[in-house]
């Protein structure tokens, strides 16, 4: 009877979530121990159908631990786990080093993943239970581990797919993007990846201040002090990344896995969301696949990094893909390569291929906030403000890990007197972008170094501006440059948006959104020790010889 209702809750949970019926109850067997080239165990737990049979197997390597004493972040890949072996894997949910019951022992994120993913490979060939079909799953570092495996030298596998979601081969630009520090990126993840090493009553208090030990540590001056403020993570330096601002620095060469994923034909499936951090770097991950020959798939949904409902999506597209590939189930194959979700509109887009064929749009700043689609014809048109460091212009929204991430109201940053916005006229039709927008601006500045942050956003009938993509870049000028007009182009993040009839188009621009890029202390030559402070005084140019304009990727479906 007990097992009749425990199968019968377990259909029920499946079929909220959108998972396909179980068809077996699980065994697990905990801390099976698998053997490193350099002598280090470590270990996993196993998750197998009760009914016998012969099962493909599914890897997942996670730094966050295993089972109810590294709670609550362990539960979730549990949780994974058994949702993969009632469906008809053998499913090893194992430890990477450094991970809580496996050794510290020569510990560097990311450089021991090749090895330590080679050689579990290879003792899972050695089992009598491997039928050599294999999948990898996982998100964010444990997709990362999944490209670690896919560029290393693996013993003969039948078949292997993988699933990597919100990741990306080469984390240099998630800390370093646009020549500047992701400082909510990289002070979050410390904070989180110290959490788990936390005694339960201490997690809880942690919680709980969270936030505010963050904001302390975002306005914290010199950066070096920044890291420090929070709790540290053992055996790891995240101060040190933050001081390793050049890509060719030995670190990040050694982890970039980028010129090394196309060496294998693996059935690859890319989950990314339109603001997610690693959106742009997953992008690039598959053009190099594509580049290679390579029929890679690719989902982009609505979501952010943490978004709640992208786990959920993930594992049905996990099991859809590794019964496509590891079972033979050809019909559970997507009908198109590339599918994306259309902001805005909030539908499903099935594509060939990643970007789509558009045709470019311009639309140009002018004067007394408006956006217009034709060429200004007056001389000698600028709008000023001042950007102030001691009060960088804050952010909401977009790809960051904050808890406002994702698409948001951006009123209170547009009210700011540092921010300028421009607005179209409603729309009279819809207009759907598909891939990356730019922004051409002339631009003055007082200071010798200074930041251009552009943010395009819809506006609604309610007039509520919600953010749709947005762009960064860093400026230094000479002495001479200082107090010219220069123009620059700024590449906005890859999006899909159907901008509604009657909604319309805005863009904002500032000098900072803090602290998703850290502020720029107007300095020509920064460094993280600097504590001086100087003012920006900044012209956007908008006239005939200077025509300001956004340029967007207008997609029209063919018929």
């Amino acid at each position: 009877m007990f097992a009749r209702l425990k199968l019968w809750s377990r259909r029920l949970l499946a079929h909220q979530a959108g998972f396909p019926p179980p068809h077996s109850s699980v065994v697990i067997r905990k801390d099976v121990a698998i053997p490193m080239d350099d002598g280090v165990t470590l270990y996993a737990t196993q998750y197998v159908p009760a009914t016998a049979g012969d099962y493909p197997t599914v890897l997942i390597r996670s730094p966050w631990g295993r089972g109810w004493k590294n709670a609550p972040f362990s539960l979730l890949y549990g949780y994974v786990a058994q949702r993969f072996a009632e469906r008809g894997y053998i499913v090893i949910l194992q430890d990477v080093r450094s991970a809580h019951d496996s050794p510290a022992a020569n510990l560097v994120p990311h450089e021991n993943e090749q090895r330590d993913g080679q050689a579990t490979i290879r003792w899972l060939v050695q089992q009598p239970w491997f039928s050599g079909r294999l999948g990898l799953w996982g998100a964010s570092y444990l997709g990362y581990v999944q490209w670690a495996v896919l560029a290393a030298e693996l013993p003969t596998i039948e078949v292997l797919a993988l699933v990597p979601t919100t990741t990306a081969t080469n984390w240099f630009p998630i800390f370093h993007p646009d020549g500047a520090l992701a400082l909510d990126t990289l002070l979050r993840l410390q904070f989180t990846s110290a959490l788990v090493h936390f005694p339960r009553w201490r997690m809880l208090h942690a919680l709980l201040t969270q936030e505010a030990r963050l904001a302390h540590a975002f306005a914290r001056l010199p950066l070096t002090e920044a890291s420090p403020t929070l709790p540290p993570v053992p055996g790891f330096d995240f101060a040190a990344v933050m001081e390793r601002t050049d890509l060719d620095d030995p670190l990040w060469q050694r982890i970039d896995l980028h010129d090394q994923i196309a060496t294998n034909d693996a059935h690859i499936h890319l989950i990314a969301g339109w603001h997610d951090i690693f959106l742009r770097e997953q992008l690039a991950d598959y053009q190099t696949l594509r580049a290679a020959g390579k029929q890679p798939y690719l989902t982009i949904g609505p979501w952010h990094h943490t978004s709640q409902d992208l786990g959920a999506y993930s594992i049905r597209t996990a099991l859809a893909w590794f019964d496509t590939h590891l079972k033979g189930d050809k019909e559970k194959l997507p009908t198109h390569p590339v599918t994306l979700f259309v902001q805005g509109a909030n539908r499903w887009q099935n594509l060939q291929e990643w970007p789509p064929a558009t045709i470019s749009l311009s639309y140009f700043i002018e004067q007394q906030g408006q956006l217009v689609a034709s060429q200004p014809s007056h001389d000698s048109s600028f709008d000023r403000y001042t950007y102030d460091p001691a009060q960088p212009t804050p952010t909401i929204g977009g790809p960051v890990l904050a808890p406002r991430a994702g698409q948001q109201n951006n009123g209170p940053i547009e009210a700011r007197s540092d921010v300028l916005t421009y607005t179209s006229e409603r729309l009279t039709n819809p207009l759907t972008i598909m891939g990356t927008p730019e922004v051409h601006l002339y631009v003055t500045s007082s200071a010798a170094s200074t930041d251009f942050f552009v943010r395009l956003c819809d506006v609604t009938a309610d007039n509520r501006s919600l953010n749709v993509t947005d762009g960064f870049i860093r400026l230094t000028w000479s002495a001479k440059e200082m107090g010219q007009c220069h123009k620059v182009t700024i590449r906005l993040w890859p999006t899909a948006y159907e901008f509604a009839p009657g909604n319309r188009l805005r863009i904002q621009i500032a000098s900072g959104a803090h602290p998703r890029w850290n502020r720029n202390l107007g300095v020509a030559s920064p460094t993280f020790t600097e504590t001086s402070i100087y003012s920006a005084e900044q012209q956007i140019h908008h006239d005939h010889h200077s025509p300001s304009k956004l340029l967007l990727p207008v997609f029209r479906e063919r018929t």
